[in-house]
């Protein structure tokens, strides 16, 4: 049978680091580590597109000691091709797609047995049937429910359960085989047991505890600037200006998991609201008036907002 082997993150590894003082490569416009590609020998930026050669030296300390941390499709390929010589394997992501023909090269060429692995990011995980598959391995599924956002667990649950159900769609039963350090994860034990209905009530016990979608609505505010000052200062003001009347179903301002994108520093403030279009429309007429109001302060008016309703 074949094999189709997940990892939810492209390039070869995430991270470029010296072992000597610690120094990691990181991108000079957002607030998140380069990833470095094998195929093309880069580092790159997959939010701002930046890219730059792969140096042997680290700038910090000079040490030679810089080591690849971490793997990426890329890197999962070339182990799987070391680890088992003559295997035909090929890999499904972002940078092998890119290109419809290219998309179909490999499509075609899995559903003809004429590969035996398939190696691939989220691409993989839903609207494909294929015949043969008679195993799914998952590497490092930790990843996919630590990430911090309260719907973290739901789509680590749905992506696991599409990815799993990749194999034995045919008369032969599959295996799927799910790497991980939290073995004893409620999404991992719902995932096995195949209990759906367990993971949803503790997911909407939750989300009515802590007073979240969809029991309730949500708002995100999003400021962004170039400067970090005037963008937190701007998320302080619009915070007090509207804390009065909404009470404590503001969260905020607290800084997004990456602060700064393509040079633009972020803050963000959440709303969480009444499912009530009364209440909402009162809601969201308060938070206008509040930002065409901060529009006439001199020093926050190139402050960029962003009302998000409902962002989940």
């Amino acid at each position: 049978g074949q094999v189709l082997l997940f990892q939810n993150r492209r390039g070869y590894a995430p991270v470029l680091k010296c072992q000597f003082c610690a120094w990691t490569a990181e991108c000079p416009n957002c607030d998140i580590t380069l990833t470095y590609h094998q195929a093309i020998q880069d580092l790159k930026c997959h939010f701002c597109g930046y890219r730059q050669r792969k140096q042997d030296q680290c700038p910090d300390c000079g040490n030679y000691d810089l080591h690849l941390l971490g793997t990426g499709t890329e890197r999962l390929e070339e182990i799987v091709e070391r680890l088992i010589p003559g295997i035909r394997v090929a890999r499904f992501d972002y940078d092998t797609t890119r290109s419809k023909k290219s998309q179909e090269k490999i499509l075609h060429a899995f559903r003809n047995k004429e590969l035996d692995v398939l190696v691939g990011t989220q691409m993989i995980t839903k609207g494909f049937d294929f015949e043969h598959i008679d195993l799914v391995g998952v590497i490092n599924a930790d990843s996919l429910w630590s990430f911090p956002d309260f719907r973290a667990s739901e789509r680590a649950f749905q992506l696991l359960m599409q990815v799993a159900g990749r194999a034995g769609r045919r008369e032969k039963q599959g295996r799927v085989y799910i790497q991980a350090f939290k073995t004893d994860h409620p999404v991992l034990s719902d995932l096995v047991s195949g209990d759906f209905k367990r993971f949803y009530d503790r997911e909407i016990r939750e989300r009515r505890e802590f007073v979240y979608p969809p029991i309730y609505g949500l708002i995100a505010i999003w400021f962004k600037h170039r400067d970090f000052s005037k963008t937190k200062m701007a998320a302080s003001w619009f915070a007090q200006a509207v804390q009065g009347k909404i009470g404590k179903r503001l969260l905020g301002p607290v800084d997004p998991p990456i602060v700064r994108v393509r040079n633009q520093y972020q803050q963000v403030i959440y709303i969480r609201t009444e499912k009530l279009p009364k209440t909402n429309n009162r809601i969201k007429q308060l938070l206008l008036n509040a930002r065409n109001k901060m529009r006439t302060i001199k020093e926050l008016r190139q402050i960029q907002v962003i009302l998000d309703i409902d962002p989940y």
